[in-house]
C-alpha cells in the first residue's frame, strides 16, 4: 500500500520518493487511516477505501513535502486530472500554487465516499 502511495506521489509531480522518507510516508498512512476510521466508525477500513486512503496519504506528503517537490528548478505537474466522468482542472501561476490545488484534489473526499461505510453513533 505504501508503494501506491510513492507511485502516486511520482505520477502528480515526477518527484521520486527518497528511501529516507518511507517513515514519514508511513506515518501519513497510519494517521489517514485512523482520520477515516474515526469517520466511518468502524475498526477496520472498508477495501473500497484503498484509494481515498492512498489520495489522501500522497495529498499529505506533497503538503508535508512542497519545497524539496517544487525545488529550485521549478515543476511540472498535469493541468487536469480527470477519473471517471469528474474532471478537475488544476490552477495555479506558480508551481507551488499548482501543487497545493493538486494536494487540494488529492485529500477531498468530494464523492462522499466515507458516507457510505458509516456507521450511526448511539
Amino acid at each position: 500500500m505504501l508503494d501506491d502511495v510513492t507511485l502516486l506521489i511520482r505520477a502528480y509531480t515526477g518527484y521520486e520518493v527518497p528511501s529516507g522518507d518511507d517513515s514519514l510516508i508511513s506515518y501519513l498512512w497510519k494517521s489517514t487511516e485512523t482520520e477515516l476510521l474515526n469517520d466511518i466508525n468502524q475498526e477496520t477500513l472498508p477495501d473500497a477505501l484503498d484509494p481515498l486512503h492512498t489520495r489522501v496519504a500522497a495529498g499529505r506528503y506533497i503538503n508535508a513535502r512542497m519545497e524539496k517537490i517544487v525545488g529550485t528548478d521549478g515543476l511540472q505537474t498535469v493541468g487536469r486530472i480527470t477519473e471517471g466522468k469528474v474532471s478537475v482542472e488544476i490552477t495555479g501561476d506558480t508551481p507551488a500554487e499548482r501543487l497545493k490545488s493538486i494536494e487540494a484534489v488529492l485529500c477531498s473526499d468530494e464523492g462522499n465516499e466515507c458516507a457510505c461505510f458509516r456507521k450511526i453513533r448511539w
